[in-house]
């Protein structure tokens, strides 16, 4: 007995989900600086230590620098000795010797350097070492007078040690300077504190 078989079409209708068609799916994109930003933040928040400690190591850098070299405050003042003017020398020499520096017109205890090298002498260093100074107010020590010798806290094998070594650190703080063309003396003194400096001066 002869079967047929029926011939199977190859035009079967294909399923209804692969007949739709396909759409681009559309891709969120990162801009490129959100991508740093957020970067940078991992990298924040992975280094916090070093966030936190490196504002503490450059506090106490500061503070360290202030306690090794405290601030220094400066007093000036001016002024100009008394000069006696010769009559034998014409007046357009005698303000040209001042232009270049030589006193023509000057005795030696009225020149401007005379002056200044009476400033910076030992024995008004000496003078002024031991005169009494209000006391600079510091933190538990209530402000009273003391003699500048005890303000710089010079110390030395005896008293004449001391001063020695006063005058010398004395002599550090003070500076005279001399001008040539108008005989100004101007003379300056370095402190911790710029009353004291002021009082010196």
């Amino acid at each position: 007995m002869l079967t047929e078989n029926s011939p199977t079409s190859d035009s079967s209708p294909l399923p209804a989900a692969n007949l739709r068609p396909q759409l681009p799916t559309a891709s969120r994109s990162v801009p490129a600086d959100e991508i740093s930003v957020l970067e940078l933040l991992n990298v924040l928040l992975k280094r916090w230590r070093i966030l936190i400690a490196l504002p503490l190591s450059v506090a106490v850098l500061v503070a360290l620098i202030s306690i090794i070299n405290p601030a220094t405050y400066t007093a000036s003042t001016t002024f100009v000795p008394e000069v006696r003017t010769q009559g034998r020398l014409p007046s357009g020499i005698a303000g040209l010797a001042g232009q270049l520096g030589v006193s023509l017109a000057a005795e030696p205890t009225e020149s401007p350097r005379f002056y200044a090298a009476v400033v910076r002498s030992r024995e008004l260093l000496e003078r002024i070492l031991v005169s009494k100074y209000e006391r600079p107010p510091d933190a538990g020590i209530r402000p009273d007078s003391a003699t500048l010798l005890q303000i710089l806290e010079v110390s030395g094998r005896d008293r004449a040690d001391s001063l020695h070594q006063g005058v010398k650190a004395l002599d550090k703080l003070v500076s005279v300077r001399v001008d040539n063309q108008t005989n100004i003396v101007r003379l300056s003194v370095d402190a911790r504190h710029p009353a004291l400096a002021a009082a010196i001066a």
